[in-house]
């Protein structure tokens, strides 16, 4: 057994057997502080990966064999998934042929649309509240709303709450409730609760190639890690986030392409820029990863180039 994924959220290890392998995924300790989105997202892996199961996915997602959240035979909550093989995307794109890079961003793309396409109501995702209380993260526990505009709301909010619990400098948290109370009818449009996977970077899609030395005829032979996933606005996803989405990914997609964006979505793609820089500056803080060789630095800067970019652009709305 080995580590896959040391400073990830979840410890991930490769088990290896005589009858296979399977991928042990292991949430933080109980007690241990985290941010207030994350609580219980190995729960929401577990069940969104349930719900994917139900379909022909365009591109192979892991199948849960167990999940044991009781914390007797380990400390923590757990689950057993499949081991898709393959080599991250994030590490090998440098290095594809270019129709093989359009391939695999097409393939992204047709996959994610095909998520997207899942609303909560025709999911199975049963909760207590039925299809009212339908916007929110998927946690079972996750508190959930009627609307995407006081869901959006509280995923802000509770993200200043992190910030302000880990006493993370310059966030002008005043100016930003003003701007979401300002633009809060831009979210109203979002009617309909869509599956939200929002963490489709490069480094969760796997590809396997025919000539692994020579790195060439590369497919997607799997995606992986939808713990963060949530039923909102698929234009919340970061694939969508500003510089982010590789042009034949938005192709496939078959929507979002910015020149094409209304000016509500332009609003609510700031919003969820702004969403995503906190998130990336907060969490060098609250985890205390600000080492230059875990990339915390470069992450901070980044969030903090994202928070002042995404204002700008709002208050510019606002003038």
């Amino acid at each position: 057994m080995s580590l896959t994924t040391p400073r990830c959220y979840n410890a991930v290890y490769r088990v290896i057997t005589e009858h296979g392998q399977w991928v042990l995924k292991v949430a933080p300790n109980p007690s241990v502080k985290v941010l207030r989105y994350e609580r219980n997202i190995l729960d929401a892996e577990v069940r969104v990966l349930g719900i994917l199961s139900n379909y022909q996915t365009p591109l192979r997602v892991p199948k849960v064999h167990k999940f044991d959240e009781s914390c007797k035979l380990i400390e923590a909550p757990y689950a057993i998934i499949d081991f898709i093989p393959g080599e991250n995307l994030d590490q090998v794109r440098k290095q594809l042929d270019k129709n093989d890079e359009r391939r695999i961003d097409q393939a992204m793309g047709q996959h994610l649309r095909f998520c997207n396409e899942i609303t909560r109501i025709k999911s199975g995702d049963d909760r207590p509240g039925g299809p009212v209380s339908e916007f929110g993260l998927c946690a079972i526990d996750a508190p959930r709303y009627s609307t995407w505009r006081e869901a959006f709301a509280a995923f802000i909010l509770n993200l200043l709450s992190d910030a302000q619990d880990a006493s993370v400098p310059d966030i002008p948290h005043e100016e930003i409730k003003h701007l979401l109370a300002l633009h809060a009818s831009a979210f109203d449009e979002v009617t309909e609760a869509k599956l939200v996977i929002w963490d489709q970077w490069d480094g969760n899609v796997l590809i396997s190639f025919t000539d692994s030395e020579k790195k060439s005829g590369g497919s997607v032979s799997g995606t992986i890690d939808y713990e963060r996933a949530l039923w909102g606005d698929p234009l919340m996803e970061t694939t969508f986030r500003a510089l982010m989405a590789p042009a034949a990914l938005v192709e496939a997609y078959g929507a979002y392409k910015p020149e094409e964006l209304t000016a509500s979505e332009r609003i609510r793609r700031m919003f969820y820029d702004l969403h995503l820089s906190l998130i990336w500056v907060i969490e060098v803080t609250f985890r205390g990863v600000q080492e230059l060789e875990h990339g915390g630095k470069d992450m901070e800067a980044y969030g903090r180039m994202g928070i002042q970019m995404s204002l700008q652009g709002l208050r510019k709305l606002a003038e």
